[in-house]
C-alpha cells in the first residue's frame, strides 16, 4: 500500500512570511510530517479590479491590490536551504 503524502501552502503575501519568518514556516511544516511545500505569487497585480470576482456573493474581489507579495522563487530558495525532505513547488506563478 502507497504511503499518503500531503502538502501545506505556506502564505507569500502580506505581513505573515515576514512576522513569522519563511525558514521557520518551512522548518515547522517539514517537523509537522508534510511532504510538499507550495507558494503562490502575483507579481503583477492591477491596482483595481473592476471585473466580477465569480467566488464571492457580492462579486468583488476577496483580497487587496495592494498586498505585498513576495517571489515565489526566493521563497523556494530559502526554504530549501532549511530542509530535507520536502519537495517544493509553485501553486500559482502569475
Amino acid at each position: 500500500m502507497k504511503k499518503i503524502r500531503i502538502g501545506a501552502y505556506m502564505p507569500s503575501a502580506g505581513d505573515f512570511p515576514a512576522e513569522h519568518g519563511v525558514p521557520e514556516m518551512a522548518t515547522r511544516l517539514e517537523r509537522a510530517g508534510f511532504s510538499s511545500l507550495w507558494v503562490s505569487d502575483h507579481v503583477v497585480m492591477p491596482s483595481q479590479i473592476q471585473a466580477a470576482y465569480p467566488f464571492a456573493k457580492d462579486k468583488r474581489a476577496t483580497w487587496r491590490t495592494d498586498t505585498p507579495w513576495y517571489d515565489a522563487m526566493m521563497i523556494l530558495a530559502m526554504v530549501a536551504t532549511v530542509t530535507k525532505h520536502v519537495e517544493l513547488g509553485t501553486a500559482v506563478l502569475v
